[in-house]
């Protein structure tokens, strides 16, 4: 845990943007009415954009734990470093601290959420 807030301060220092997110970016919440998208169900969190992908990621790849796992995680980060010009290391850090902090969340802490102080 304290690996991942350690990686969540660095990336804070470097993502310092504030603007609203919607926090739990996912494809069952990216809805297609004809040719508008629209984004449904927000969280309304406040911070970095490059803070909404890894939740994004996670949802994508949650479904395929198979052997293509790995190859299919590392095609999608490829992706976004390469859309959002986001290094890739940066995606993985971000991905990494997503994931380590929401099994802390749901699992060690009773659905209590913990801060990071910068």
């Amino acid at each position: 845990m304290n690996c991942a807030k350690e990686i969540c301060r660095s990336l804070c220092k470097t993502y310092s943007g504030e603007m609203l997110l919607h926090g739990d970016l996912h494809h069952d919440n990216i809805l297609l009415n004809g040719n508008r998208y629209y984004i449904i169900d927000p969280k309304g969190v406040v911070g970095d954009i490059v803070f909404d992908i890894p939740r994004f990621i996670l949802n994508e790849v949650d479904d395929i734990l198979n052997g293509d796992f790995h190859k299919k995680l590392a095609h999608i980060i490829r992706t976004v470093s390469c859309k959002f010009n986001i290094p890739e290391y940066d995606i993985r850090r971000l991905t990494y601290m997503e994931k380590l902090m929401n099994y802390y969340n749901l699992y060690m802490t009773d659905n209590k959420s913990i801060t990071i102080n910068n």
